[in-house]
């Protein structure tokens, strides 16, 4: 695990797997492109743990167990955007930067972005590691698992 800090994050700091760091510095590069701060919320999650307020509930295979995945508000001109005002439902009222700054992640070939799941999650964004690369994400989890076991 490693803290990342991009130019363009703000808020809590993100405790990842070194293998998502590119995938943090392409969402990094988005923010700058579109001027807006990654407000960071959530990062790596303890798996024994339920995350208190959560908007939705926790995926059994969450990318953030493994450090996969962030949760995040965005800022723009010293507004924050949390996950009320960047639903899908309210693109019409979303500044073009915040809605720029979701359509790259959504264009990105790794990532995802949580307002397109069944269940909206507007705030996460993840690489997909478990349906990407099941055995992987398993061999992390695994370890992860170890680790709080000894």
């Amino acid at each position: 695990m490693a803290t990342y800090r991009g130019t363009h994050f703000t808020g809590k700091d993100v405790i990842a797997d070194t293998d998502f760091i590119a995938s943090l510095n392409r969402v990094n590069k988005y923010a700058g492109e579109c001027n807006v701060k990654v407000w960071v919320t959530s990062s790596i999650r303890n798996i024994n743990q339920q995350l208190k307020g959560a908007i939705v509930r926790p995926a059994s295979r969450s990318c953030h167990y493994v450090g996969h995945a962030i949760d995040v508000n965005v800022l723009y001109n010293e507004v924050l955007y949390n996950s009320k005002k960047l639903r899908k439902s309210s693109f019409a009222s979303l500044p073009d930067a915040i809605v720029k700054f979701i359509e790259f992640i959504r264009a990105d070939k790794e990532l995802r972005w949580g307002g397109d799941f069944n269940t909206q999650d507007p705030v996460h964004i993840d690489d997909n590691l478990f349906r990407r690369q099941e055995v992987i994400y398993l061999a992390k989890l695994n370890s992860r698992l170890d680790q709080l076991n000894t």
